[in-house]
């Protein structure tokens, strides 16, 4: 998952806003505010109740992926 895709969780709407497993974070949530914090998983943020750190991401399902611009 990369940051900005739309994923379904717990049967809540999210947007990643990192992934940690594979190194890739927003501009908003960087590695350097995160990394002594997060140590794997994915950083999203819920419709419902807000910025959630899953552990293991193998639940999220894909909804859409972000765009890349130019595209």
């Amino acid at each position: 998952m990369k940051p900005g895709d739309k994923v379904r969780i717990d049967g809540m709407t999210a947007t990643v806003l990192c992934d940690v497993d594979a190194g890739e974070y927003s501009t908003e949530y960087t590695a350097d505010d995160w990394a002594d914090v997060l140590k794997s998983g994915i950083l999203v943020e819920t419709v419902e109740i807000g910025l959630v750190h899953y552990h293991d991401s193998s639940e999220a399902v894909l909804i859409s992926r972000l765009k890349a611009k130019g595209k």
